[in-house]
């Protein structure tokens, strides 16, 4: 009797195929969003890349806390959105967005959710302002911090580790608040924005934040399960409408309401199209080739719910008017 021949099981896309498959629009389970049913796992996926769970020193933050930022993903981060930043836009992104406030050397600032401190240093450097950026993860506070020290801002843009969701800010002592795509992941954001309402100076106070939200009241994205999984905190988004009747109800002036969706997901293909380029060639180490997956997985989900139109993404500006 002939020999029956061996099944070859099939050979997994590796990273970069995975990568290319999501960029190029194929229907690939591991970035497809959404999905019917999760295909993988998404720990599994991470353990397949990468079977050695990183050191103690390399995680600081635990899952549901905050972020779980490693020295890898910061890296990786870096190399997609430039020194400083954890999201695309950079520098010249953040001129642009701020110039309603017409901030000067005379204002105080705080930065909500700051990251690497990237956005604060830019401030500081276009407008002269002084910013204290506020960041809940360890980690990236840190190394934000060290940044803006090594710049010689360590006294106009310190980064500190701070959870404005959790505490209670000073209040009546800001000319500004702002914050670029972090409210969406905190709490309770009617008395988060109440905490911010009342941080800033009377009558004359400003407040500047850029996030994903919701299509409409009520909205329902599509098996949220599956982006929650490849985000580091579970995702919370509420919509434009709430967020502008909770600030109305507050006497918040809101003055801009701008839907910059199609700006954010123009950009994140163009820092992946960048970083695809440098991509070829090159040892990775394992902890990174971890840190690029989760990466991969988390701007494709995003970038995917925008094209769809299960989420969106504002710039709102409105001005304290009230006591």
């Amino acid at each position: 009797m002939a020999r029956q021949s061996a099944r070859r099981k099939p050979t997994r896309p590796g990273l970069r195929q995975r990568f290319l498959a999501w960029w190029r629009g194929r229907n690939q389970p591991v970035l497809a969003l959404p999905a019917p049913t999760p295909a993988l796992p998404i720990l599994d996926l991470i353990n397949r890349v990468d079977p050695d769970p990183p050191s103690d020193d390399q995680v600081i933050g635990k899952k549901g806390k905050g972020p779980l930022w490693t020295v890898d993903r910061i890296t990786v981060a870096e190399h997609l959105w430039g020194e400083g930043f954890i999201q695309p836009g950079g520098p010249e992104l953040v001129d642009e967005l701020i110039r309603p406030l017409s901030l000067d050397n005379s204002m105080q600032v705080l930065d909500i959710g700051a990251g690497l401190g990237g956005v604060a240093r830019a401030i500081t450097r276009q407008t002269d302002a002084w910013v204290t950026a506020f960041e809940p993860d360890p980690l990236l506070a840190e190394r934000g911090n060290e940044y803006s020290t090594k710049a010689g801002l360590g006294r106009k843009a310190p980064v500190q580790r701070f959870d404005a969701g959790e505490s209670k800010l000073k209040q009546n002592i800001y000319d500004a608040v702002i914050s670029r795509e972090a409210l969406f992941t905190m709490p309770d954001k009617p008395q988060l924005i109440r905490n911010l309402a009342g941080a800033l100076k009377p009558q004359t106070g400003q407040m500047l934040f850029t996030d994903y939200m919701l299509p409409s009241s009520g909205y329902v994205i599509p098996d949220l399960r599956t982006w929650a999984a490849v985000e580091p905190v579970m995702p919370d988004p509420w919509s434009l409408d709430d967020a502008l009747a909770t600030m109305e109800a507050l006497r918040l002036d809101v003055r801009i309401r701008d839907d910059i969706s199609e700006l954010v997901h123009r950009m994140i293909r163009r820092g992946w199209a960048d970083f695809a380029k440098r991509l070829e060639g090159g040892n990775m180490t394992r902890g990174f080739r971890r840190a690029l997956l989760k990466e991969i997985e988390m701007w494709a989900a995003r970038a995917t719910l925008i094209e769809r139109g299960h989420l969106k993404v504002y710039r709102v500006y409105a001005r304290r008017v009230g006591r």
